[in-house]
């Protein structure tokens, strides 16, 4: 049967595999908010660690560039590339 609103078929195995494919791509579009979240607390906890680091070595290149990730993974773009 053919739904005239959308051109799409209505029951049988296409309306079971359409219902699949929105399930896998709603886990993981949640599996993507869960995981940029942990990102973001890691990334958090790193830049406190580097910062302390940094007051002691400043000229630490890669540090430096470290803490511009971890100021880029939760968003700070403007913090990050002054890093």
């Amino acid at each position: 049967m053919l739904d005239w609103g959308t051109g799409l078929r209505v029951g049988g195995y296409h309306s079971k595999v359409n219902m699949q494919s929105a399930q896998l791509g709603a886990r993981g579009t949640a599996c993507r908010r869960i995981w940029l979240r942990r990102a973001a607390a890691y990334a958090d906890s790193a830049r406190i660690a580097l910062e302390q680091q940094l007051t002691a070595s400043p000229e630490d290149a890669q540090r430096n560039v470290l803490l511009g990730l971890a100021l880029a993974y939760p968003g700070r773009k403007a913090e990050a590339t002054e890093a």
